[in-house]
């Protein structure tokens, strides 16, 4: 028996190993990508539910504020509030009305804290092109009226061929 010569055989079993080997790498790249993608948006969700859950509690130690309305607030007056003055600072020893610690709360919310002209935290500094509302469905809002705080961002939509943004929502209800 005589053994043929078989060359380049190996080559070209390293070139088709390579070629599957790099297909599966890309495939691994696109699952970190899409992992990311789901970490972000669950980031923003926490952060949303942080947000209402501060305010939820802000609304329940103010009952007297909550009694007229005071934390009532539709999305534009949201967007509103951040280019408006601050209102007076509830946290000194300075005494306030629960109409101020109303505004000053919500304020906050929206804005953040600001001190020395920097701000931090809020949904403005939190949540890309945030916007907050509370109501009462058709009742007034006051004591004993479930309120409903709507949180909405725009996160960014890579699952289809636009690259516009998807706007989230986050519904929270309280008894104050």
């Amino acid at each position: 028996m005589k053994i043929k010569n078989q060359s380049g055989v190996s080559l070209l079993e390293v070139l088709i190993s390579v070629l599957i080997l790099s297909v599966g790498l890309l495939g691994l790249g696109g699952l970190q990508l899409f992992a990311l993608k789901s970490s972000n948006d669950a980031h923003f969700r926490t952060i949303a539910s942080f947000i209402a859950s501060d305010l939820s509690d802000r609304i329940r130690i103010n009952p007297e504020g909550v009694a007229f309305g005071g934390y009532a607030i539709s999305e534009s007056q949201s967007v509103s509030l951040c280019g408006s003055s601050p209102p007076k600072q509830c946290e000194t020893a300075t005494p306030c009305t629960s109409a101020e610690l109303a505004s000053f709360d919500l304020h906050q919310i929206a804005c953040g804290v600001n001190e020395n002209g920097n701000s931090s935290l809020g949904m403005k500094n939190l949540l890309p092109s945030a916007t907050l509302s509370v109501g009462c469905g058709t009742m007034t809002c006051g004591s004993n009226v479930e309120h409903t705080i709507t949180l909405k961002w725009t996160e960014t939509d890579n699952y289809d061929g636009d690259t516009q943004g998807q706007v989230k929502t986050l519904v929270w209800n309280i008894q104050p």
